[in-house]
Protein backbone atom coordinates (compact mmCIF):
# COMPACT_ATOMS: atom_id res chain seq x y z
CA UNK A 1 0.00 0.00 0.00
CA UNK A 2 1.30 3.51 -0.90
CA UNK A 3 2.42 5.31 2.45
CA UNK A 4 3.15 2.68 4.38
CA UNK A 5 -0.16 3.16 6.40
CA UNK A 6 -2.50 -0.02 7.84
CA UNK A 7 -4.72 -1.70 6.10
CA UNK A 8 -7.24 -2.39 9.11
CA UNK A 9 -8.01 -0.29 12.01
CA UNK A 10 -5.73 -1.13 15.13
CA UNK A 11 -6.84 -4.27 17.10
CA UNK A 12 -8.86 -4.17 20.64
CA UNK A 13 -9.07 -6.17 23.22
CA UNK A 14 -12.71 -7.07 23.21
CA UNK A 15 -12.86 -7.95 26.79
CA UNK A 16 -11.46 -4.85 27.93
CA UNK A 17 -13.51 -2.95 25.91
CA UNK A 18 -17.51 -1.51 26.88
CA UNK A 19 -19.85 -2.29 24.51
CA UNK A 20 -20.63 -1.50 21.89
CA UNK A 21 -17.75 -1.70 20.71
CA UNK A 22 -16.38 1.61 17.90
CA UNK A 23 -13.33 3.06 17.75
CA UNK A 24 -14.85 6.78 18.84
CA UNK A 25 -16.25 5.06 21.58
CA UNK A 26 -13.19 3.83 23.06
CA UNK A 27 -11.92 7.30 22.73
CA UNK A 28 -14.73 9.01 24.55
CA UNK A 29 -16.35 10.71 21.64
CA UNK A 30 -19.53 8.67 21.42
CA UNK A 31 -21.91 11.12 18.78
CA UNK A 32 -24.99 9.94 19.85
CA UNK A 33 -26.52 7.01 22.52
CA UNK A 34 -28.31 4.04 21.57
CA UNK A 35 -31.58 5.53 23.21
CA UNK A 36 -31.33 8.71 20.87
CA UNK A 37 -30.23 6.49 17.93
CA UNK A 38 -33.30 3.92 19.21
CA UNK A 39 -35.84 7.44 19.15
CA UNK A 40 -34.40 8.94 15.74
CA UNK A 41 -35.00 5.73 13.95
CA UNK A 42 -38.54 5.22 15.02
CA UNK A 43 -39.04 8.62 14.20
CA UNK A 44 -38.10 8.55 10.35
CA UNK A 45 -39.67 4.85 9.77
CA UNK A 46 -43.30 6.50 11.58
CA UNK A 47 -42.67 9.25 9.02
CA UNK A 48 -42.17 6.66 6.32
CA UNK A 49 -45.50 4.92 7.57
CA UNK A 50 -47.32 8.15 7.06
CA UNK A 51 -46.36 8.91 3.64
CA UNK A 52 -47.82 4.93 3.09
CA UNK A 53 -51.05 6.11 4.45
CA UNK A 54 -50.92 9.29 2.92
CA UNK A 55 -50.40 7.64 -0.37
CA UNK A 56 -52.94 4.96 -0.12
CA UNK A 57 -55.53 7.65 0.83
CA UNK A 58 -54.91 9.95 -1.38
CA UNK A 59 -54.42 8.21 -4.21
CA UNK A 60 -50.79 9.40 -5.15
CA UNK A 61 -48.90 7.62 -7.80
CA UNK A 62 -45.29 6.31 -7.26
CA UNK A 63 -43.42 5.74 -10.28
CA UNK A 64 -40.15 3.92 -10.69
CA UNK A 65 -38.08 4.11 -13.32
CA UNK A 66 -41.28 3.60 -15.58
CA UNK A 67 -43.00 1.04 -13.30
CA UNK A 68 -46.19 1.93 -11.39
CA UNK A 69 -45.72 0.94 -8.07
CA UNK A 70 -49.11 -0.62 -7.04
CA UNK A 71 -51.57 0.36 -3.77
CA UNK A 72 -51.31 -2.34 -2.16
CA UNK A 73 -47.07 -2.36 -1.64
CA UNK A 74 -47.79 0.46 0.21
CA UNK A 75 -50.04 -1.28 2.25
CA UNK A 76 -47.03 -3.58 3.14
CA UNK A 77 -44.72 -0.75 3.44
CA UNK A 78 -46.94 0.77 6.22
CA UNK A 79 -46.88 -2.58 8.22
CA UNK A 80 -43.76 -2.87 7.95
CA UNK A 81 -42.62 0.64 8.56
CA UNK A 82 -45.38 1.17 11.32
CA UNK A 83 -44.62 -1.73 13.17
CA UNK A 84 -40.21 -0.90 13.10
CA UNK A 85 -41.79 2.70 14.59
CA UNK A 86 -44.15 0.70 17.10
CA UNK A 87 -41.71 -1.44 18.23
CA UNK A 88 -38.60 1.15 18.49
CA UNK A 89 -40.66 3.52 20.43
CA UNK A 90 -41.25 0.95 22.89
CA UNK A 91 -38.16 -0.42 23.46
CA UNK A 92 -36.84 3.34 23.92
CA UNK A 93 -39.14 3.55 26.27
CA UNK A 94 -38.26 0.65 27.93
CA UNK A 95 -34.67 0.66 28.03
Amino acid sequence: MAGGGPLYPPKVDIDAAPMPICVECLRGHCAMSQKTFTIIASVIFGVVALFHVLRIFLGWPAVIGGWMVPMWLSWIGFVVAGGLSYFGINLAIRG
